[in-house]
């Protein structure tokens, strides 16, 4: 299925998850997955949060910052894919320059294993 997430309308976060700043994100949703696109503000960030019911796998595609993994700081960059697995704790921090900064993928590790 072709999902053109750029054509979704935007919708902004201030302070999202006690982070600092406005989140920008396009989102597309359902009841298995979430995926996004989020821009951070110059000097933005996502604060900390612990992935109880879900993981989540970050691709990075523009700009520059860095993720906050378990408690170890780790540079986010385009091609760059980071992997917080159900169970573990992340923060998103960003560059200095607003642009699209990374391709989000949220699922319901519990959904997915329904009928299995």
């Amino acid at each position: 299925m072709e999902i053109k997430l750029h054509d979704i309308p935007e919708q902004i976060v201030h302070c999202m998850r006690d982070g600092k700043g406005d989140t920008h994100k396009q989102t597309f949703e359902d009841d298995y997955a979430r995926i996004m696109i989020i821009t951070l503000d110059p000097g933005a960030s996502i604060g900390p949060h612990t992935h109880e019911t879900n993981y989540e796998i970050f691709y990075g595609i523009s700009g520059t910052g860095k993720v906050l993994y378990e408690g170890t700081e780790e540079p986010m960059a385009p091609g760059v894919c980071h992997y917080c697995p159900q169970g573990t704790q992340s923060q998103l921090g960003q560059q200095r320059q607003r642009a699209p900064f990374g391709v989000c993928h949220h699922s319901q590790a519990r959904r997915l294993t329904e009928g299995k």
